[in-house]
């Protein structure tokens, strides 16, 4: 199981799901294992949506484990 990853405040869900599918595929072709993949996944997705709109900024320091 992977935890869920918190967030302050929801502001805008576009391209969240995009952006998670987008994490969890290049984990696949580079051989991370899935439960990375997935955590890595939340990680980001928890930042975009406390954005507003496709195109945010996000802290990468947040998506290393």
């Amino acid at each position: 199981t992977v935890p869920a990853c918190p967030v302050t405040k929801v502001v805008d869900t576009t391209a969240a799901g995009d952006s998670f599918n987008a994490v969890v595929l290049a984990g696949l072709l580079d051989d991370t294992p899935l439960d990375d993949s997935i955590t890595h996944a939340c990680r980001l997705a928890s930042q975009v949506v406390q954005g507003k709109g496709a195109l945010v900024s996000i802290n990468l320091d947040l998506l290393d484990p």
